[in-house]
């Protein structure tokens, strides 16, 4: 197992113990409600008949009343003074959350652009037999037009691995600067895209002076999965 796929995993891992716990947390909660209802305010019909002697029944009550209690009323307060406020942050955050997935929005977008230049066919129709007409259709080699602007001479490949290095800068930047308001899963599709094996293959095929049909049609596929992991991401965040 590489170290990418073993970061993968681990996220995986804490995303699954994080559900546990809310489910955890909810079912306790519910609990605490039922006690206070059967206990505190009577309600016969939610409780429980048992053999146990009224001076027993009576301690237990008290216990388990006393323990609910304490714990609606620390979920109160946790939720007065630390969900709240994550809340209001993150609502005063959103819109630089969402710059970094536009900007990551438009490099994807860029590299269709890189590959639909020359070939006659629109970078805007993302359907994935376009796709890979696009990817098919393009001679990697071609120089990029947006580069040879700037008076760069570098290919396609070239120019679609300065594109993935700037989603790297991006995704980078989303889990640095604001890490604590992105959940477990957003972290851990976020991961899958920073390791994606469209920029990883990108890297190696920019060194490359052909390639077949079948890597031309596998690169497309990969580039295919990129946007699909940027579509959950987005719908998440």
């Amino acid at each position: 197992m590489t170290i990418g796929h073993s970061n993968i995993f681990i996220k995986h891992c804490l995303l699954i113990k994080y559900k546990w716990m809310d489910i955890t947390f909810a079912i306790v909660i519910l609990l605490c409600f039922w006690v206070v209802l059967a206990v505190g305010l009577d309600c016969k019909f939610l409780k429980i008949p048992c053999n146990y002697d009224s001076k027993t029944i009576s301690n237990i009550n008290t216990i388990l009343l006393n323990l609910s209690y304490s714990y609606i009323a620390g979920c109160i307060f946790y939720f007065l003074s630390v969900t709240l406020p994550r809340y209001k942050a993150r609502r005063t955050i959103r819109k630089g959350i969402n710059i970094k997935m536009q900007s990551i929005q438009k490099a994807l977008n860029d590299i269709l652009q890189c590959f639909a230049e020359g070939t006659k066919l629109s970078a805007k129709d993302c359907s994935k037999k376009n796709i890979q007409n696009i990817f098919t259709g393009k001679d990697w080699n071609d120089i990029d037009k947006e580069s040879e602007l700037f008076g760069y001479n570098r290919t396609t490949m070239q120019a679609c691995c300065l594109h993935n290095q700037y989603i790297l800068r991006e995704i980078d930047a989303l889990i640095t600067t604001y890490k604590e308001y992105l959940n477990a899963e957003v972290l851990s599709l976020l991961e899958e895209l920073r390791n994606s094996r469209f920029i990883i293959n990108t890297a190696i095929y920019s060194h490359c002076k052909s390639s077949s049909t079948s890597v031309k049609e596998g690169l497309a596929d990969e580039y295919i999965n990129m946007l699909n992991l940027y579509k959950k991401i987005s719908e998440l965040i």
